[in-house]
């Protein structure tokens, strides 16, 4: 039934839409779509891609990642969810230089990079308020596009899991400002990511 209020326009409008629905469908989703992809070097398109975004890449075996992690930040201004990396000193915000991640699958076509929130709710602010964000990705992880990391089984068990994660690709920016790109303005100066071989 119309509601009174409702203006004669209105009312009209509405009953169009109601009567233009579409029957019921049979619930099932529609195939998975899959792109002409990329055949190349992978790994080389997103570090090219990423210098691009403003960000840096740098690859590393499993046992050099420790000793890049201490190059790039002391320990006692670097934060890291312990759940993906190791165990790290208590900070806070105001303390944290250098915050460490983890990314499930990196996208070579537009180098995003897909960081699933941590499993504790105290280290979940961390990568936006830290100055560096690094992220470590499995290097056997790195994809054509968005669309095969979607696909990607790591990002489609935590997406069925948990109800957040976040594309990164490079450090923020804004251009609002007389059209004048900046860095950083509102979280991370720096992104480096970490494609690591041997990682699980």
């Amino acid at each position: 039934m119309d509601d009174p209020t409702t203006t004669l326009s209105a009312r009209a409008f509405l009953r169009r839409v109601r009567e233009a629905r579409p029957t019921a469908s049979s619930g099932a989703l529609p195939p998975v779509y899959v792109g002409p992809g990329f055949t190349g070097d992978l790994v080389a398109r997103f570090e090219a891609r990423l210098v691009q975004v403003g960000g840096h890449c740098q690859r590393v075996s499993r046992d050099e990642l420790d000793a890049v992690l201490d190059a790039l930040c002391a320990a006692s201004h670097r934060s890291s969810d312990p759940v993906v990396i190791r165990s790290s000193p208590t900070l806070s915000p105001s303390d944290i230089v250098v915050h460490v991640g983890r990314g499930l699958v990196a996208s070579a076509e537009d180098a995003a990079v897909y960081m699933p929130a941590s499993a504790l709710p105290d280290q979940r602010a961390q990568p936006w308020l830290c100055t560096h964000l690094v992220l470590v990705v499995p290097i056997d992880a790195v994809v054509a596009d968005l669309h095969a990391a979607f696909s990607h089984p790591a990002v489609h068990a935590h997406l069925s899991t948990s109800g957040f994660g976040g594309w990164v690709s490079g450090p923020s920016k804004t251009a609002d400002i007389e059209q004048t790109l900046v860095m950083g303005a509102h979280g991370p100066e720096a992104l480096t990511v970490l494609l690591v071989d041997g990682l699980p």
